[in-house]
């Protein structure tokens, strides 16, 4: 009672990410960051195809396309939806990172990833708020939202996260629409 203990993990990082023809390893973490933030995939009937497709923003997009390979991009009438159709990395992100908003977690060996500082780069590029001294993000898994705080943390942050409660719907440009509880990542230097 009245004492904190921590426990430190050796998570076996793996040596090498899987190669794809469209991105570099680097590349590759940054990727999984950014589709964890803002990304899911695309997968076509009677098909084993698949494709990785981000809803970004202009600026969101600068600071992505660098990392992204070949791609082609559709302008929406609220963002840019940047697809990447590449089967092998479709099924990687889904494997080692889930699918849908409520789904998506960090699997335990990027905690001890040396390049792991680029996956959180890449979710705060899709997903966080960079302030003067830390970051903040908003996600509605609570795995994630943990996920996101354990992976500030081995990069250096002092962070926490909160529990937020929503009505069950709200009103966006005079549409009236579903609402979850979501969680939120503060994160200081």
């Amino acid at each position: 009672t009245g004492k904190q203990y921590c426990s430190l993990v050796d998570y076996n990082a793996p040596k090498t990410l899987p190669a794809t023809r469209r991105t570099s390893a680097e590349g590759l973490m940054f990727l999984a960051g950014a589709y964890i933030g803002d990304g899911w995939t695309r997968k076509w009937n009677g098909k084993t195809k698949k494709a990785v497709v981000f809803g970004i923003n202009e600026k969101k997009y600068e600071k992505l396309k660098s990392y992204l390979g070949s791609h082609t991009i559709t302008e929406e009438r609220t963002c840019k939806k940047v697809t990447i159709c590449d089967t092998k990395l479709a099924n990687f992100l889904i494997s080692e990172f889930g699918s849908g908003a409520a789904s998506k977690t960090l699997p335990a060996w990027v905690f001890a990833h040396p390049q792991r500082h680029l996956l959180l780069e890449g979710y705060l590029t899709t997903d966080g708020h960079i302030t003067d001294n830390g970051f903040s993000a908003s996600t509605i898994s609570r795995r994630l939202a943990y996920g996101i705080a354990s992976l500030a943390n081995s990069c250096g942050y002092a962070a926490s996260v909160g529990y937020c409660e929503m009505p069950k719907t709200t009103a966006i440009e005079g549409r009236t629409v579903n609402q979850k509880p979501f969680y939120q990542v503060r994160a200081f230097h």
